[in-house]
C-alpha cells in the first residue's frame, strides 16, 4: 500500500518502504543467514532466562522489536504454507495461528505503549494485519495504528476492515479515532461513509456504529445521519436500527 502514497518521488518511496518494513533501528539485529522454516513459530513471550535487577528481584526480558518482527514473518509463512501446526483439523490450525498472531501483536502493542515508540514500521505492521480475519487481530492492529498518531491513511482501512465485523471494542476504537478528524473535508467523507453503512450495510455493524455515533455528531455531520434515519423509515430496514439511530440523534 505504501507505494501508492509516495509514487511521485521514487527515491523517497524506496527509502520509506525500507524504513516501514524494518523495526526501529535502536533494536535492529544483524540479519541472520537463511534457514529452513521452523515447524512452529516462536512465540513472542518474555525470556525464559530471567535477569536480576538491582534489588535482586528477577525480571523477564522483553523481546526486541527485531525478535517480534521475525515472529510475525514466521507466522505469515505459516499462514501461506499451512504446514506449521497439526494438519488433522484445519479449524484447529487456523485457531492456533490466530492465537499466536494475537499474542505477538499484543506483545508489540505493550512494548510500543510502554516506550511511547513512534516508527513507520509499527504503522506498516498495523496496516498489514488489519486485513487479517479475527476480531482480536483487528483490535490489536488498530491499536498499533492509533498509537502512531492521527493519519488520514487510517480512514479507508477502518471502513474496509474494521466495520466489516461487528466487534464492539474495535468499532468503539475506530469511531473514537474517526471523531478526531476535524477538518470539514474529512468530516464530510466520514459522515457520508458512515451514513451509507448504516442504511446499506449489515445490521449488526450498523447497530455498533450507531451505538458509538455520539462523538461524531456535530452540526456539520448531523444532516447526514438525519437523512439516514429517513431512509431507514422509508425502506423499513429495521425497527431496532431506526430506534437506536433516533435515540442517538435525540429526535
Amino acid at each position: 500500500m505504501i507505494h501508492k502514497w509516495t509514487q511521485k518521488n521514487p527515491d523517497h518511496h524506496a527509502s520509506t518502504q525500507a524504513r516501514a518494513s524494518s523495526p526501529p533501528e535502536r533494536e535492529r539485529l544483524e540479519p541472520s543467514k537463511s534457514s529452513p522454516p521452523k515447524k512452529t513459530p516462536t512465540p513472542v513471550l518474555p525470556s525464559k532466562n530471567p535477569s536480576q535487577n538491582s534489588d535482586g528481584k528477577t525480571e523477564s526480558k522483553s523481546p526486541t522489536f527485531q525478535e517480534i518482527s521475525v515472529a510475525l514473518s514466521q507466522i505469515e509463512t505459516c499462514k501461506r504454507s499451512q504446514s506449521c501446526y497439526s494438519q488433522e483439523d484445519p479449524r484447529a490450525y487456523e485457531a492456533q495461528l490466530k492465537a499466536d498472531l494475537v499474542s505477538t501483536l499484543r506483545t508489540l502493542n505493550h512494548k510500543v505503549k510502554t516506550g511511547k515508540v513512534k516508527n513507520p514500521w509499527i504503522f506498516h505492521v498495523g496496516m498489514k494485519f488489519l486485513s487479517y480475519e479475527g476480531d482480536d487481530v483487528k483490535k490489536e492492529s488498530l491499536n498499533l495504528l492509533v498509537s502512531q498518531g492521527l493519519d488520514r491513511r487510517l480512514i479507508d482501512p477502518i471502513f474496509e476492515e474494521v466495520f466489516s465485523s461487528p466487534n464492539p471494542e474495535s468499532t468503539g476504537l475506530a469511531m473514537q479515532t474517526l471523531s478526531q478528524f476535524t477538518e470539514a473535508s474529512d468530516q464530510n467523507r466520514i459522515s457520508q461513509k458512515l451514513s451509507e453503512l448504516i442504511t446499506h450495510g449489515g445490521l449488526f455493524p450498523a447497530l455498533e456504529i450507531v451505538r458509538n455515533l455520539k462523538p461524531l455528531l456535530t452540526p456539520h455531520s448531523r444532516p447526514y445521519f438525519v437523512r439516514a434515519l429517513r431512509d431507514i423509515e422509508r425502506q423499513e430496514i429495521s425497527q431496532r436500527l431506526h430506534a437506536s439511530l433516533k435515540e442517538a440523534l435525540e429526535i
